[in-house]
């Protein structure tokens, strides 16, 4: 059955760096994500806001024309100038166009200004103003993300705009950023990220190596065999033959490899011990019965002695009787 324990130490090691690194990574991206969302939040804030503030001038000047302190055509004219004028960032501008869409102002291609501008399309294609008139037919307001070529003859670019319409006269207001330093700022925060990432991982990795290694050069091998020669010997097996690794000349196994040969030398002992108590006993058991035949065969005799001398006895008396009956038979002759 497959067990993490069985598992070789560098195995686990190589396993737990793997999972930093992923951990490592998945923090990397999700924090250069969060950076990028942040940012572009920010670029989004900044483009609403100044098309807010451009359009509290298109409510000044249409309430003077309201107020018939200047004609529709005089405010318009006034707005567009000061449209015109106005820049921000890195010589960003505002345009003006209607909702056929025909371009009002535009500070950068004024020759563009009272033409129809509904087949301009971005660099990738997309018919632009059009998306602008449908994003306010739609929302009244909204953000549109294009790419435009920021240099004659050069790539198009990642931009974004907002726009919003501005009822009373028809027309819709809008202003735009590029946004390419997001996704730059994007790439140099993750880099950023995953060479710190890196290094930390790096740093793990050589931690890790040297504590496994530390690990087998006290274990003198794998913990899975250590447990298992313990195990073995705890049981009465003193035959094994313990391998050692490479490094293991002062370790766990070591020690219990001698432990082991040991164990083997006094049991070894123990039992030519028992071995020549038991030929001393089978010796003494021996004799034993050999004093037991003796004190028999002893008894037999002194038995036998007494029978003879008893018998000695009864003829001594015999005789000694028939002696007597002879003296008493001379005197009476």
């Amino acid at each position: 059955m497959w067990t993490f324990d069985s598992w070789r130490v560098s195995v686990r090691i190589q396993v737990l760096v793997g999972l930093s690194l992923a951990g490592l990574l998945l923090l990397t991206i999700a924090a250069s994500l969060q950076l990028r969302t942040s940012m572009l939040e920010d670029r989004k804030n900044k483009v609403k806001n100044l098309v807010e503030y451009a359009l509290t001038q298109f409510a000044f000047y249409d309430k003077e024309a309201r107020s018939g302190r200047l004609t529709l055509e005089q405010a318009q004219q006034s707005a567009k100038e000061t449209l015109r004028v106005a820049r921000y960032g890195n010589n960003d501008y505002f345009w003006i166009n209607d909702m056929h869409p025909r371009s009002v102002m535009h500070p950068i291609k004024p020759e563009v200004e009272g033409t129809d501008v509904s087949g301009s399309k971005d660099a990738a294609g997309a018919p632009l103003y059009q998306k602008f008139v449908d994003t306010v037919k739609a929302s009244g307001a909204g953000f549109v993300e294009y790419r435009w070529i920021r240099t004659p003859g050069g790539p198009g670019v990642p931009k974004l705009s907002y726009v919003k319409g501005f009822q009373p006269w028809g027309w819709v207001i809008g202003t735009g950023i590029y946004i390419d330093d997001v996704d730059s700022e994007f790439r140099q925060q993750f880099l950023r990220l995953g060479g710190i990432s890196l290094a930390l991982l790096l740093l793990l990795g050589l931690l890790g190596w040297r504590v496994g290694g530390s690990i087998l050069r006290q274990l003198g091998g794998e913990p899975s065999y250590a447990a298992e020669v313990t195990r073995r010997i705890a049981a009465g097996d003193l035959t094994q033959k313990v391998t050692l690794g490479s490094r293991g000349g002062a370790s766990l196994l070591a020690s219990l490899a001698e432990m082991q040969g040991r164990l083997a030398q006094v049991f070894g002992q123990i039992d030519q011990t028992a071995g020549g108590l038991s030929r001393n006993a089978s010796a003494l058991s021996t004799a034993a019965a050999e004093i037991g035949r003796a004190a028999e065969a002893q008894a037999q005799a002194t038995s036998a002695s007494a029978a003879a001398l008893e018998e000695v006895t009864v003829s001594i008396n015999e005789v000694s009787a028939l002696a007597g009956q002879t003296e008493t038979g001379s005197e009476r002759t």
